[in-house]
């Protein structure tokens, strides 16, 4: 189906493995190369802008901006990881108790915060509401990293402008996929549900909600650590710079320049 096919551009990662494992991926579909899915999303303002980056830097980062050197920089994305899997490990719809702080709450209008296997709508809602906050703290600190590399110039210049131009490009294309996961969540919640009702055994009518949470639970940490992927990344190349400065002076003396 459209969504599965859709899905298939994340292939390789842990969280399509684990969609594949759930049954709410279809593994029959062919995935597309990178090269493949990249010629689909680039325009000629796109391929433009990759080109500048590829050729030149990134543009000054704003006045202010905290450049990281790369042991602050290890420490800024363990620490935001590791805040992450412990707010999903604490989540209180999935393990009861009180909201863990650094947790965006959800609104008054939505469904209370419970335990509840009757309704499908606050797994859905709050899936939603962690992916939110997500976006947000990785995307700001993902631009710090990148604001760190292209302080340093060169060729660690280059790769940050790339960087720039991928979460741009790919970047939204990636957020419209995962935008899918509270639907695939809900399908997931209603296929359980429907099985523990067919079944003659007490236990399983009594387990599927437990189950439930603790798939989603693997879920939102699959998903962390894709969105994960690009900072790691900028990291490395802010750990080792020696490495991609070599790397290109052997393009260039491989090309004659």
């Amino acid at each position: 189906m459209a969504q599965d096919a859709s899905l298939a551009s994340l292939n390789g990662s842990a969280l399509v493995g684990l969609l594949k494992q759930l049954s709410l991926f279809d593994a029959s579909v062919a995935a597309p190369s990178f090269a493949d899915g990249m010629s689909r999303w680039l325009g000629w303002t796109e391929a433009g802008a990759l080109f500048a980056a590829l050729h030149g830097g990134l543009e000054p980062a704003p006045a202010g901006t905290k450049v990281l050197d790369a042991a602050k920089a290890a420490q800024a994305v363990s620490r935001l990881q590791a805040v992450f899997e412990q707010s999903i490990r604490d989540e209180p719809l999935l393990r009861g108790g009180q909201k863990p702080a650094g947790l965006r709450a959800l609104p008054a209008s939505a469904a209370v915060l419970r335990l509840d296997d009757s309704d499908v709508a606050p797994y859905r809602q709050r899936y939603a509401a962690i992916q939110q906050n997500m976006d947000m703290a990785l995307d700001g600190l993902r631009s710090q990293l990148r604001a760190s590399l292209a302080h340093r110039g060169g060729v660690s210049a280059r790769l940050a402008a790339l960087d720039a131009v991928m979460a741009q490009v790919a970047g939204a294309h990636e957020r419209q996929l995962l935008s899918m996961m509270p639907l695939l969540v809900e399908r997931h919640f209603d296929r359980l549900r429907s099985a523990a009702a067919r079944s003659e055994a007490a236990v399983e009518e009594a387990r599927w909600g437990v189950v439930f949470r603790q798939d989603m639970q693997r879920l939102l940490h699959a998903e962390l650590a894709l969105r994960l992927m690009p900072l790691q990344g900028l990291l490395e190349a802010l750990q080792h710079p020696e490495q991609h400065t070599d790397e290109r002076r052997k393009e260039e003396q491989s090309s004659g320049v």
